[in-house]
């Protein structure tokens, strides 16, 4: 009877075993379907993608939207059916969690809460149909939209935060030459001395990778800020232009310029009027202000 009773106990240890190892294997399973079906979306996203790079302003704006509200309509569909597996904030629970085991600073966590932060609120923006680029262009399938231009303060300096977000660059990015010419007030009998802002080889602030943080981000986008000085109080517009070089999986290297069309300055972007601008000024040529719709008083010829 004994030697029953322990074959018996022996038989029900399996079967729970058995049924423990069931239960992980279908976890497992679930989950794989859930990257699988993940990634097919990602990957559709990014085919359709390309045709928006070669759209003119107007025609972008307005697809642009459609196409994000197909993808997050899918993404949402994908949720109600694997509920357990998708979850925008696993990052910012994981950082949590490093710090109370104490194998991540509170600092460290701080600079990587930055970018989670920052990806979750551009994808908020898209999820409810917000994005609305305030200025957009593109070059050789590379796209550059402007999402904000905001005055802010911090360690007892002050900047402008221009917004950005890059969508298709399909290799490494390498940072030229940002330059932004100033429009100003002719003064009667004057040569027009216009201020610039000129940094070489500067890449941006602050660039994040949303794929990086949260996996259901949609693909082939990166955003960040540029951190640019307050503008002159003379200023009444900016003409920005960004050089990149693009390079391919072979090595080569395609240059992009792009350029936008002149911003107009709000008064809250310009320095504080007892603050002295500090960036180079030059004298307007003749070309640049016929191209402004301004007739030259002074005679500057460029070289």
């Amino acid at each position: 009877m004994k030697s029953f009773l322990v074959w018996l106990v022996g038989l029900v240890v399996i079967g729970g075993g058995a049924f423990a190892g069931l239960n992980v294997y279908n976890e497992t399973n679930l989950e794989h379907s859930y990257r699988l079906e993940l990634n097919e979306l990602k990957n559709s996203f990014e085919r359709q993608s390309t045709g928006l790079q070669l759209l003119d302003t107007e025609g972008y704006t307005k697809e642009i939207g459609i196409h994000l509200e197909r993808y997050f309509r899918e993404l949402r569909k994908l949720g109600k059916q694997y509920p357990e597996y998708q979850n925008f904030e696993r990052e910012l629970e994981l950082g949590a969690a490093k710090v109370e085991k104490g194998h991540m600073s509170p600092t460290q966590k701080m600079a990587r809460d930055e970018q989670i932060n920052l990806t979750l609120e551009q994808m908020n923006k898209m999820r409810q149909g917000h994005y609305r680029p305030l200025f957009t262009d593109a070059k050789s399938g590379f796209r550059f939209d402007i999402t904000d231009i905001s005055p802010q303060s911090e360690g007892g300096q002050s900047f402008i935060k221009l917004s950005y977000v890059h969508w298709g660059a399909f290799g490494p990015v390498d940072y030229g030459m940002i330059e932004g010419t100033f429009t100003v007030e002719q003064e009667k009998g004057k040569a027009v001395e216009v201020p610039q802002i000129v940094a070489e080889s500067q890449p941006p602030t602050l660039q994040v990778n949303g794929e990086r943080w949260v996996t259901e981000f949609i693909p082939g986008m990166e955003m960040g800020y540029y951190l640019l000085p307050r503008f002159p109080t003379q200023a009444l517009g900016i003409n920005l232009s960004f050089q990149y070089s693009i390079r391919t999986v072979g090595g080569t290297s395609i240059p992009v310029e792009i350029k936008f069309p002149e911003i107009k300055i709000a008064d809250a972007w310009k320095i504080e009027g007892d603050k002295e601008w500090k960036a180079q000024e030059r004298f307007a040529s003749d070309e640049e202000l016929e191209a402004l719709g301004a007739k030259p008083q002074v005679t500057v010829k460029t070289k």
